[in-house]
């Protein structure tokens, strides 16, 4: 593990679904039948987490249903108490939604509050009366962990290392429950188990097995860098509020028309208050108001790409605003930006090459057509292949790599949704003329656990040259079709 001179401390916050904390009677909220969190009074009176609802309102406790949004506004409202101590802060939420928290970067801010220590007890009094869980650690991946373990987490990194070895892997179920589950098949039990792991055959290993997302957060719990070269910042809190402005019209517009120029103003408002934050932004909404309670039309937009120009908004609007005729004349028109993020140089170089022009054409093609029109296909890890492929949508990250079968073995770029049954003369398959089976037999059995699947796979050629991917179903038996080569 490198030594480096970051420091995080991680402050979690068991209660924070209560409100109002400190009650005096036993509250439980509870989600899906199940106790999300209970008070002191409830605890004492033997609920927890995880408990059933129904044994929750058996010991007297009063049921209160969960509410992410408002844990959300709340946690957003800690984090700015937070920011007199540092601006590197972020809140932290499990992956399961059981745990949330705050994450602060204070190893610039040591000297000014006199110690981590002393940071930390300035947090708790901030945070009052909020129960917190705090613990220290030279990543924000280990400090977090460290809230869950008696100790109060360090912040050495050798020794934080050596504690985190020997943690269980249960300990990262919460954010990666399928990657913990796959690695304790293997027989991995502890952290340090799979580190040494990992040292020894590398972090593509790693990947391989249990995907990149999983292999990243965890090379990132021992060194702040990860796998890669440096370091990523650490992150500012932007406790601006949403952008949102309204423009209201004198006479009703009754076409998509008249509401261009409003709106090309309206985009310029946001393109000056980007600017002035150094942000920018992936997705708006804009609303249209008509005169009469109710009439209320919404156009979500979205591009893959951060951006602030207003002219590329317009026309995305111009397409939106085409697809779908105005129901009712237009009293008001309010644009809303409810989501931001910093604003990165890379994102102006990449718009400026060819991958910009395929992201702007596929920004129109959405727009023109709808956000579910749009996607792109990423592998999945099955060995059948018509559960190997996934749509997602074209700015999405692939987070699963196809297994070793695939990648070696000949595989065709159109992939029929469900094998199509072909016709059968003389033993060969027939589909518009008899096909020349050219390779093969591949063959795949999988799925044992399930409907079991035996194969045999092979490249064939139809009388028009167009080479195919079809089968032969070892079982039922029958020729089918499965795929087209371009």
């Amino acid at each position: 593990m490198s030594r480096c001179p970051s420091l995080w401390l991680a402050l979690r916050l068991p209660d924070l679904p209560l409100e109002p904390a400190g009650a005096v009677e036993p509250i439980a909220v509870v989600e899906g039948g199940s106790v999300v969190c209970a008070n002191a009074p409830a605890r004492a009176a033997g609920v927890r987490a995880g408990s059933d609802a129904a044994t929750a309102r058996l010991l007297g406790c009063r049921l209160r249903e969960r509410d992410r949004a408002a844990e959300e506004r709340r946690l957003q409202a800690l984090a700015e108490r937070l920011s007199s101590l540092t601006p590197h802060l972020a809140p932290r939420r499990s992956g399961d939604g059981r745990h949330l928290g705050l994450l602060l970067e204070i190893s610039t801010c040591l000297r000014l509050f006199g110690g981590a220590s002393a940071i930390a007890e300035r947090a708790r009094h901030l945070l009052a009366p909020q129960r917190v869980r705090a613990a220290l650690g030279p990543t924000a991946g280990a400090a977090w962990l460290f809230t869950f373990v008696r100790g109060g987490g360090e912040s050495d990194p050798e020794r934080a290392a050596a504690r985190l070895d020997a943690l269980p892997l249960d300990a990262l179920a919460g954010d990666h429950p399928e990657a913990v589950a796959a690695l304790q098949e293997m027989g991995f039990a502890r952290l340090g188990e799979v580190r040494r792991q990992w040292a020894t055959t590398g972090l593509s290993s790693l990947e391989r097995r249990v995907g990149r997302t999983f292999a990243a957060d965890f090379a990132a719990l021992y060194d702040p860098a990860g796998d890669r070269l440096l370091p990523a910042p650490a992150p500012c809190l932007v406790s601006d509020p949403p952008f949102a402005a309204r423009f209201s019209f004198e006479v009703p517009a009754t076409g998509t028309a008249a509401l261009l120029p409003p709106a090309a103003a309206l985009l310029a408002q946001l393109r000056d208050f980007l600017r002035r934050r150094g942000l920018s932004c992936r997705a708006l909404c804009w609303r249209l108001l008509g005169a009469a309670a109710g009439q209320l039309l919404e156009f979500p937009l979205r591009r893959h790409r951060p951006a602030a120009d207003p002219d590329g908004w317009l026309q995305l609007t111009r397409l939106a605003w085409e697809r779908r005729p105005l129901p009712f004349p237009v009293a008001a028109l309010e644009l809303h930006c409810p989501e931001t993020e910093a604003w990165r140089s890379q994102d102006a170089l990449d718009l400026a090459g060819g991958a910009g022009e395929l992201a702007v054409a596929l920004e129109r093609l959405a727009a023109r057509l709808g956000e579910g029109a749009i996607h792109k296909l990423a592998c999945r890890d099955s060995l059948l292949p018509e559960r190997a492929q996934q749509p997602i949508p074209p700015d999405a990250p692939s987070r699963e790599a196809a297994p070793s079968l695939h990648r070696r073995g000949l595989r065709p770029r159109w992939l029929l949704p469900s094998p199509r049954p072909l016709a059968e003369r003389q033993g060969l398959p027939w589909w518009r003329g008899p096909l020349l089976l050219l390779a093969g037999p591949e063959r795949i059995c999988t799925h044992w656990w399930e409907e079991e699947v035996a194969r045999d796979y092979y490249l064939a050629l139809r009388r028009d040259q167009l080479p195919l991917w079809v089968f032969r179903d070892l079982h039922q038996g029958g020729w089918y079709l499965h795929g087209l080569f371009g």
